[in-house]
């Protein structure tokens, strides 16, 4: 059984972030994989070692500090998580929590679980528009950004921007991708809206467990990205 985590469902939900983990379960569902997801927050005894997947998601500025605040608290834990090659999705401005730190517009440092040498600061202008960028295999990702932040060395990119924004206002890529984390700050939410990037993903996590898939992807979500690409992207 794949046992996955929706981690700060309740505070990391914006912008219905929590449809990412929908996705997630509709695929393994329709591919008969049996699977768990449990939700946990702040204050909670999480013992990540329990789980193949962590599924962590966008939030306000102010819901952000609380969880750094009390994910650093696992910071050993996650870098051996991290070390047995489990997986990690984190979308939206939930990458903070995974650098070495936070800087607010008022200049407060702020420590974060250092599990990647990136940093993140909080900055006057906002980010916000859709996106479109391609994948390692030139497959177009779509997605929407609305953050205040910016990042320094968050440069493994998973995604080659074609029309927006990356990372920074000066980069060309944006994503995050180390061993088994995934991250980006497109929300959207981002696996509904880009279902051939699901699927690949999904489906090496399941190679991974030895399971394998019957190659299911939703075909609302197929029709849905598809003619986005068209009426926008012509």
């Amino acid at each position: 059984m794949i046992k996955i985590v929706h981690l700060y469902y309740d505070l990391l939900n914006l912008y219905g972030e929590n449809g990412n983990i929908l996705a997630i379960k509709d695929y393994l569902e329709n591919n008969k994989i049996d699977y768990q997801i449990d939700f946990k927050t702040i204050n909670e005894n999480i013992k990540f070692n329990d789980y193949d997947l962590i599924y962590v998601g966008s939030g306000t500025e102010e819901n952000i500090l609380l969880c750094i605040n009390d994910l650093n608290k696992y910071q050993k834990d996650l870098k051996k998580y991290l070390a047995d090659n489990k997986y990690i999705i984190a979308t939206g401005n939930a990458n903070i929590l995974f650098g070495n730190t936070y800087t607010t517009l008022n200049k407060e440092v702020i420590k974060c679980t250092q599990l990647f040498n990136y940093d993140a600061k909080e900055t006057p202008f906002r980010t916000v528009g859709e996106q479109l960028y391609k994948d390692q295999n030139n497959q177009k990702i779509i997605g929407f950004l609305n953050h205040q932040v910016a990042f320094k060395n968050y440069d493994s990119n998973l995604f080659k921007v074609i029309h927006g924004n990356g990372y920074h206002p000066h980069k060309h890529g944006e994503g995050f991708n180390y061993k088994n984390f995934y991250g980006t700050l497109l929300i959207g939410p981002f696996l509904i809206r880009n279902p051939y990037f699901t699927q690949k993903l999904i489906d090496t996590f399941l190679k991974e467990h030895q399971l394998t898939s019957k190659n299911y992807i939703n075909k609302n979500s197929i029709k849905a990205y598809e003619t986005y690409l068209k009426l926008f992207y012509k």
